[in-house]
């Protein structure tokens, strides 16, 4: 029965102050259930092996003990799922905190109930998570004592985390890093279940971060309401932390609230682009989120589509500037790695490419400009001076 009830020692304070009066009152739960060995067999192997692993007997050297253990064992187990299906939600730990509340919780279910309660036992959907929820309650207690979280926030970390091998994952890699259980305390239980399913996708290294910075931009990245697969935007945030700094991995999700805020569109895109593995795609869809919010009193669009040329590809940043509407290719790229033909190459590819853009009628650009994050080499900027090339450059 504590397998099933997750071993809460308050709410099976009964099990210990009246162990007597509380088995019997138990007992006439089973005893009520017809067809007891049928829903037994049903139940998943997972069930089975968790009462393996609790009989304390040899199947082979004392096979009357050990099945008069597994009965007994299935008895309780049968029994929990009855009382916690057949009272009101959150009351069945309460039901078992005394004998004579049990009962009392015993004498008010009729036979049917109890039959009814038995069979929805039996289904693997139903009993499946009882080894989930078991683990969940003594993963959290080591988190408790190992990184100060409360019992409450480790239970809700590990609350989303869907098996018991991802949550002794979850909670070594907490364990392990040192993340300060007092910033996870101060978050929601939403928030606090999205640092579980975070650090179970991205694995150490959103870990090492969180234990760099605190679980804030992870928790907040869940919390976007922006159409994109949040679990894998917070872990690419982790997987990218020792490269551009938890400064900036902040900065990425500050600014992409900023721009849904601002109601920018293809907001959705640019988020996307965010979950990459290689980190130059990332940083570079990092710079166009900061550039658009640098931007965000003139930013009409992020990702515009582009069909009318392959270069620029999709037109990064709109703004509209005096009245005209501006594309503006972003590129984040470090100017001590370009080689300068290369270099000439790129800026004259996307000068023709929005000469097209320009000039049909499909797209509304008026004008165009290039965005370096850092400034261009003198040969560079002159250059495109000479070839009447748009540009500007966002620090020195």
């Amino acid at each position: 029965m504590t397998t099933g009830a997750g071993e809460s020692i308050d709410s099976l304070r009964a099990l210990y102050t009246d162990p007597v009066g509380t088995v019997a009152a138990v007992r006439e739960i089973p005893g009520a259930i017809a067809n007891l060995d049928a829903i037994i067999a049903a139940m998943p192997e997972s069930i089975e092996t968790q009462q393996r692993r609790n009989n304390p007997h040899d199947p082979d050297t004392d096979p009357q003990l050990y099945e008069s253990y597994r009965q007994g064992w299935y008895e309780g187990y049968i029994a929990w799922f009855v009382i916690e299906s057949a009272v009101p939600s959150g009351e069945a730990g309460k039901a078992l905190k005394s004998s004579k509340r049990v009962q009392k919780t015993v004498d008010k279910l009729s036979t049917s109930r109890v039959r009814r309660a038995a069979q929805l036992a039996g289904r693997a959907s139903h009993t499946a998570k009882a080894p989930v929820r078991f683990s969940r309650l003594q993963f959290s207690r080591g988190l408790s004592t190992g990184i100060g979280l409360t019992q409450e926030a480790g239970e809700n970390v590990l609350s989303s985390v869907s098996t018991v091998g991802q949550q002794y994952r979850v909670a070594k890699l907490l364990d392990r890093h040192d993340v300060d259980g007092t910033d996870i305390n101060r978050l929601d239980a939403d928030e606090q279940s999205a640092v579980g399913r975070t650090v179970a996708r991205g694995g150490d290294d959103t870990a090492r971060a969180m234990a760099s910075g605190g679980p804030g931009p992870f928790a907040r990245a869940h919390q976007l309401d922006i159409d994109v697969d949040k679990e894998a935007l917070a872990s690419s945030l982790g997987r990218h932390t020792d490269e551009v700094g938890f400064a900036g991995i902040e900065q990425v999700v500050d600014d992409l609230e900023g721009l849904k805020r601002a109601d920018v569109d293809n907001i959705d895109k640019l988020a996307n682009d965010l979950i990459a593995p290689d980190i130059s795609n990332f940083k570079g869809a990092a710079f166009e989120a900061r550039y658009a919010t640098i931007r965000k009193q003139d930013v009409v669009a992020v990702q515009q589509s582009n069909r009318v040329s392959s270069r620029p590809g999709d037109i990064d940043v709109v703004t509209s500037e005096q009245g005209t509407r501006v594309g503006n290719e972003v590129k984040n790229r470090n100017f001590d790695s370009w080689d300068f033909d290369e270099f000439k190459g790129y800026v004259g590819d996307v000068d023709a490419g929005y000469q097209r853009i320009i000039e049909s009628d499909t797209i509304d650009i008026q004008a165009y400009k290039i965005v370096f994050n850092e400034r261009p080499p003198s040969q560079y900027r002159e250059y495109m001076d000479a070839e009447g090339i748009n540009y500007e450059y966002v620090q020195d």
